[in-house]
């Protein structure tokens, strides 16, 4: 049986919008090289802006070392330095504890 696709797909919305990301330099796309054809590197999410954000993300301090991701199926996740997981994720947002990155909408590892 065969079967027809539609012209038109999600992944065309998809590279729609990433261009306009792109664009603007919004969220990974205002660190240049953050984004690379074999992933993301994350030396040049430290990096400063290519252009100031409106929001700048926050910074981790000794007090709000728990890392925020967003994976790519738009889960918020956090990550405390006690997790297996934590030294290779590359924080979106950091947060000083636990109920701040709830109240955020993250949810904890494995939960």
């Amino acid at each position: 049986m065969l079967t027809s696709f539609p012209k038109h797909t999600l992944l065309d919305d998809f590279e729609q919008v990433e261009q306009v990301a792109k664009d603007s330099q919004t969220g990974i796309w205002q660190y240049e090289n953050y984004s690379t054809d074999r992933g993301f590197d994350s030396e040049a999410y430290g990096q400063e802006p290519t252009s100031t954000p409106s929001t700048p993300p926050k910074e981790a301090t000794t007090d709000c070392d728990i890392k925020g991701n967003i994976n790519r199926s738009g889960n918020k996740i956090y990550h405390l330095p006690s997790d297996s997981s934590y030294e290779q994720t590359n924080p979106e947002e950091w947060f000083c504890s636990e109920q701040e990155a709830k109240n955020a909408g993250f949810k904890g590892v494995g939960q």
